[in-house]
Formats: C-alpha cells, sequence, structure tokens
C-alpha cells in the first residue's frame, strides 16, 4: 500500500517513535492509534526510552512496544537500529510528532521508508532548517486543523497536496453526555441555574496558554457570578519559572485532578 510493491494490501505496518520520558496527551493518543491498528488488521508498534513513563503506561496499555534509547536527535547508531527493526518487520510507515522524533527518522526517510510527520500545534515553526525537514524531509503530514495547514503553507510555503487535515475525535462510545445532568453538579456544589464554564488539559509549562485561559475563566467567573471547573493533571510545577499566574492557575487545579 505504501511502498509500492503490493497495490492489493490493504493492511499496513507502522512504526511511531516516541522519544518523549513524560506521559500526556500526545502519547495516550499515540497508545490508542497503535492499539486500534493492531485491533484492525494491522501491525503497529511503539519505539520509546526504556526509563521513561511512556514505556510503563504504554505497557499497562497492553500497546505493542519495543525499548531503544532516544537521547539525541542525530544518533547514527539509533537510526542503524531503527533501520534494522524496518527491514525486519518490513516497516512500510514511519510516524512521528514531534522535532526530535522527526530527524531521529529522517535518514531513514533518506533511505526509502516513507514519514508522516504529525503536527497538532499552532506555535510558530520557527528556523529555516525546521521549515526544511516539513518541505522536505517527510512524505506527508498530518495536521490537527485547518488553521495549522494554512500556516505551514502560507508562512513556509509547504505545497498544500502534502498536508492533509485530520482533526482529532471523541471515542462517543466512552464519552456520553450523562442523562442527569444535575448529579454532577451537585457533587461539585453548584446550583442548576448557574453557568458552568469547564477547561480540560494538561497544565504544565509547555502549554502555558491554558494556564492564561484557566486565569481569563477564573476572572470571568468571579465577575458574572458563573461556577468554573478545571479538569487535568499537573506535569511539572508551573512555579518553577516563579510565574504567580501559573501557580495560581495551578494552586486552583490541585483538588480536580482527573
Amino acid at each position: 500500500m505504501c511502498n509500492g510493491k503490493a497495490p492489493w494490501r490493504f493492511d499496513v505496518n507502522i512504526l511511531y517513535i516516541e522519544s518523549s520520558r513524560s506521559w500526556g496527551g500526545q502519547e495516550y493518543r499515540t497508545c490508542l492509534e497503535i492499539n486500534w491498528l493492531n485491533a484492525h488488521g494491522h501491525l503497529a508498534w511503539l519505539i520509546c526510552n526504556p526509563d521513561s513513563q511512556v514505556h510503563s503506561k504504554a505497557s499497562e496499555l497492553g500497546t505493542r512496544l519495543v525499548t531503544m534509547p532516544l537521547a539525541s536527535r542525530v544518533d547514527p547508531l539509533c537510526s542503524l537500529r531503527l533501520w534494522k527493526f524496518c527491514r525486519q518487520n518490513k516497516i512500510d510507515l514511519l510516524k512521528t510528532y514531534s522535532s526530535k522524533d522527526h530527524w531521529i527518522c529522517l535518514p531513514l526517510f533518506v533511505c526509502g521508508i516513507p514519514l508522516s510527520r504529525a503536527r497538532c500545534i499552532t506555535d510558530p515553526i520557527g528556523s529555516r532548517s525546521r521549515a526544511f525537514i516539513f518541505k522536505h524531509g517527510c512524505s506527508q503530514i498530518v495536521a490537527d486543523a485547518s488553521v495549522i495547514k494554512r500556516q505551514l503553507v502560507e508562512e513556509h510555503g509547504i505545497d498544500p497536496a502534502k498536508i492533509e487535515v485530520i482533526g482529532s475525535a471523541v471515542d462517543l462510545e466512552k464519552f456520553k453526555p450523562p442523562h442527569d445532568r444535575t448529579r454532577f453538579r451537585r457533587e461539585i456544589g453548584v446550583g442548576d441555574g448557574t453557568p458552568l464554564i469547564g477547561n480540560v488539559g494538561m497544565i504544565r509549562p509547555e502549554t502555558r496558554h491554558q494556564c492564561e485561559e484557566c486565569n481569563r475563566s477564573r476572572r470571568t467567573c468571579r465577575q458574572d457570578h458563573h461556577g468554573w471547573l478545571s479538569l487535568g493533571h499537573a506535569g511539572r510545577l508551573c512555579s518553577m519559572r516563579h510565574d504567580s499566574d501559573c501557580v495560581a492557575a495551578h494552586r486552583s487545579l490541585s483538588n480536580c485532578f482527573a
């Protein structure tokens, strides 16, 4: 399908690379993708660091994984190990989410293995070298939203035909609005007539916009007598940056983690 050798094949062998040592939404989403692919006739693997949270959490989820040191974005020995794995398991496609993982897989792409790069954030790409790897260092870019595709095309001249927009989804079998909507309000002490503003996300320095969003919501709630609720997980404490707003947002979440 992807390598052009057997056009009648509808299954695909996919290798995901995840060098992150911490666990978050991106890593969880990757494991869910891999598990779905393996449950629907494909073969998918995750390669991650052996001493990472990704390894332990992915193991709990039953994700098919292989551990390998992924310390540097330029590591010929690591690239060789990945290439051998791809050869042994007839990998049709590589998938990466981060810049570091993209660079780790670049030698494999040069050797002819298709590489798909996911882009899930709207932050500026930055240097020309990073834009270069998007333009010339992958087979396809999967963007989470149309605005991301527009940025890549307008700001960096990337061919729009190379970018596929696939938005994030919600599993409606797992997330269904409750029939009794007053039950949750009673649990958190909010009246039926009080407008309730919700925020769900990971609160950590890298996602500072969420801290700012939380604080705007808190101010709005105080002014308009609305209820405010945040559900999330705290990564590295925002107080490392000595940011009072982030600290306030973090503290407000301390009793609401899910």
